[in-house]
């Protein structure tokens, strides 16, 4: 049977971090296995096409979705840790001339969509007095005000971006958030907002979920034979992202916690690997640069940041969190995950007048998540699977993710996102 013909093209361009590229990679391979006549494009820097050819990324994915790269014109990705803001500054200000020149090689800018400049003011006068975001965002009554002023105080300039960003979208706009479900459709208040298509896709989480699949997409055998040893969720998995933000002195706290707590841990310490194994490992302990060891059965527990890859990986694994908290969306992550959901504990509250979270308290929480006896845990995993079954059904055949999925290559196909289409 002839191969189909191509006739349509997507471009998608991530933010050059690991928690973008990698939810992105998974909703284009969704795409091309969706429409047959659809490629897509994935637009990354010199530095980011070499670390996932190193990974072995681009042979993994279907023929249809590709590689377009751009000079590395932003920080690297080894040391953006160090200065997150500037690192998003030079993102908002040094790629769009990079990406720009791309776009000119990919099409005829003559037939290219135009882009809409929507002039739209996001700005409102927000008194910070309630105590919570229920009467702006319902169904967050734990999310304090407090949580997000980071974003109105040392993140402002970053808010800055993103609002620009958002404002320079395609007329209508066509967002694709990863952990609704359901259409929804937002008109204009007083004529000032354009349409909004949302199609909610995901989470789109580039790993094999467990229970019944593939017990883990774990790459080194000996990784995998240490957690095939383990017993099922006897395992504390420990990852803070893709780099460390806390201070050493926590990181301590947590190291010696975590020791003293007896309990079994799996530890993904980057580029302190070595020196945390010296700390925390042996019999009951393995710590390792890298791994996706989460989806291994052997996993009971979750020790992370809370940064909104991290929870919807959680999520899909079905995995209880303890959730430590520092800065960004963190903070509200932290509530939804123990307050809204109830999957987790959440130790922002531990901290003493020095800020830092204490080893007891550290300790008496990765005990309490890990006994499995313990019946406030039974119902952290209780839920915890509820959802890891309602993650399942959304991107099933049939499920609300895999039918807003095809509504996003339906209109695509029909040309409804060219500018001129209207919700549906």
């Amino acid at each position: 049977m002839a191969s189909p013909v191509v006739s349509r093209h997507v471009v998608a361009v991530p933010i050059p971090g690991r928690g973008h590229i990698n939810p992105m990679l998974a909703v284009c391979r969704h795409l091309a296995a969706a429409d047959a006549a659809l490629a897509v494009t994935v637009v990354v820097t010199e530095e980011w096409h070499a670390l996932l050819e190193s990974a072995g990324v681009p042979t993994a994915l279907p023929d249809r979705v590709g590689f377009a790269t751009i000079p590395n014109v932003i920080p690297s990705e080894h040391d953006r840790g160090a200065d997150h803001i500037g690192f998003i500054v030079a993102v908002h200000t040094r790629m769009a001339a990079a990406v720009e020149r791309l776009l000119d090689r990919l099409v005829d800018v003559s037939n290219f969509v135009p882009f809409l400049k929507n002039n739209l003011n996001l700005k409102q006068s927000v008194k910070l007095s309630c105590r919570s975001l229920e009467q702006y965002v319902p169904g967050l009554s734990s999310v304090r005000l407090s949580d997000i002023k980071t974003f109105r105080a040392s993140w402002e300039r970053p808010m800055k971006i993103a609002e620009e960003a958002l404002v320079n979208i395609l007329y209508p706009l066509h967002l694709l958030p990863r952990a609704r479900t359901g259409n929804h459709q937002q008109n204009s208040r007083n004529g000032s907002m354009p349409h909004i298509t949302i199609y909610p896709i995901g989470p789109s989480i580039p790993h094999l979920p467990r229970n019944g699949d593939d017990p883990g997409k774990i790459g080194n055998d000996d990784h995998r034979s240490w957690l095939d040893a383990r017993q099922e969720n006897s395992v504390l998995y420990v990852s803070f992202g893709s780099y460390v933000t806390m201070s050493h002195s926590q990181l301590e706290e947590i190291a010696m916690a975590l020791l003293d707590s007896g309990v079994q841990l799996f530890w993904v310490g980057r580029d302190k690997a070595d020196s945390l194994q010296q700390q925390v490992g042996g019999d009951n302990g393995l710590v390792v640069p890298w791994s996706e060891g989460l989806f291994h059965p052997s996993i009971g527990g979750f020790l992370s940041l809370c940064g909104w890859n991290s929870v919807l990986e959680a999520v899909s694994a079905g995995v209880p969190l303890l959730a430590f908290p520092i800065g960004w969306d963190q903070l509200a992550d932290g509530h939804i995950v123990a307050d809204e959901w109830k999957i987790g504990i959440n130790l922002r509250g531990q901290r003493g007048e020095d800020g830092i979270v204490s080893r007891a308290a550290i300790r008496a929480a990765v005990i309490k998540l890990m006994d499995l006896d313990d019946n406030e845990s039974q119902e952290m995993r209780r839920r915890a699977a509820k959802l890891h079954a309602a993650r399942r059904g959304a991107i099933q055949e049939g499920g609300s993710s895999h039918r807003s999925l095809n509504s996003l290559v339906n209109d695509l196909a029909q040309g409804r996102l060219n500018g001129a289409g209207t919700c549906q």
